[in-house]
């Protein structure tokens, strides 16, 4: 049986039911949020302003997003929730830029990490 056990993996894997629900549906269901004082959980109505970029990041014909936001808007947020996405749903490249190398590190370290964990 053990020698069976990577077919039977890929089979479970290959039939498992395919989940064709868009970004936000997504999100709602399975983006948690350990370090958030705001909201445990993905929710498009904490920051409805981010729903279209949101949206428009899973879109194949999208090719880049600018977002200038104030602080405190939920950008970081709406990068977590983006990187559970693509892991989950549209593995594939990606880049996430922020003001330098430390903030970054401290961000992957404290919160993405966390997050990616959660989902």
């Amino acid at each position: 049986m053990n020698a069976l056990r990577p077919l039977l993996d890929g089979a479970v894997v290959a039939l498992r039911q395919t989940d064709n629900s868009g970004m936000l549906d997504w999100a709602e269901r399975h983006v948690q949020f350990p370090h958030s004082d705001r909201a445990k959980r993905f929710s498009r109505q904490q920051a409805p302003w981010l729903n279209g970029p949101l949206e428009a990041a899973t879109d194949a014909d999208t090719r880049e997003i600018l977002l200038m936001a104030p602080v405190g808007s939920g950008k970081t947020t709406m990068f977590e929730a983006l990187a559970c996405w693509i892991v989950a749903r549209e593995p594939g490249g990606a880049m996430f830029v922020l003001q330098s190398d430390t903030d970054a590190t401290d961000w992957a370290e404290t919160r993405l990490r966390r997050v990616r964990e959660s989902c």
